[in-house]
C-alpha cells in the first residue's frame, strides 16, 4: 500500500497548487513542518476527504510555534531543528488522529500519539535542504496548512490543497 498523503505547514514560503515541495525548476525544498505524516485513505475519496479537512480545519484555532537548535536525533537518519515547545504541534497532531482515524491508514504509526515528535527537516540525502540560520531559535504563526500528495511517477511530493485554520 501506498502512503503517499502528509498535513504539513510551511513557515515562510507557501507553495502553490501542483508546485513539488522538495524542489523543482522554480526552486528548493520548501521548509515545513509535517503535522501528521504518511498516510492512505481508507474508504473515502480524495475530494470527499478534501471536503472534510475544509469543514474541519475551519474550526481549529491557528497557533504560534518555535524552533530550537539543530541536532541529530538517534531515532532519524537526517539533521532536523526540532519544535522547542511542541504542545501546540502535539495538540494539532493529536486532535487531528482522533478526528480522521477511522478515515486513514498511518504508515508510521510508532511515530504518532506520544511518539509523535515535530520538526523541520534540515538535511536530506546528506545535503542540507534549507538555510539552517533562518529557521534556528524563531517562531513561527501556523495560519494554514495543506495537504500534500506525492507526485505521480516522481520521488517528490505536490501541494495538493490549502487549509486556512479558523481564528
Amino acid at each position: 500500500m501506498e502512503y503517499p498523503y502528509q498535513i504539513v505547514s510551511f513557515l515562510d514560503a507557501e507553495p502553490v497548487k501542483g508546485q513539488l515541495i522538495y524542489g523543482d525548476e522554480s526552486g528548493g525544498w520548501l521548509a515545513q513542518i509535517a503535522l501528521k505524516r504518511r498516510f492512505a485513505l481508507k474508504d473515502t475519496d480524495e475530494s470527499e476527504f478534501v471536503r472534510q479537512l475544509e469543514e474541519y480545519f475551519a474550526l481549529v484555532p491557528s497557533f504560534e510555534t518555535a524552533t530550537g537548535t539543530l541536532t541529530k536525533p538517534d531515532a532519524l537518519p537526517v539533521e532536523v531543528i526540532p519544535i522547542h515547545d511542541p504542545i501546540a504541534a502535539t495538540t494539532f497532531h493529536h486532535d487531528f488522529l482522533t478526528q480522521f482515524s477511522s478515515s486513514i491508514i498511518s504508515k508510521y504509526p510508532d511515530r504518532e500519539d506520544k511518539n509523535y515528535f515535530p520538526h523541520i527537516t534540515a538535511q536530506f540525502w546528506g545535503k542540507y535542504v534549507i538555510n539552517v540560520a533562518r529557521y534556528e531559535n524563531k517562531s513561527f504563526p501556523i495560519s494554514s496548512v495543506w495537504l500534500v500528495k506525492d507526485a505521480s511517477r516522481e520521488q517528490n511530493t505536490q501541494a495538493l490543497e490549502r487549509f486556512l485554520l479558523g481564528n
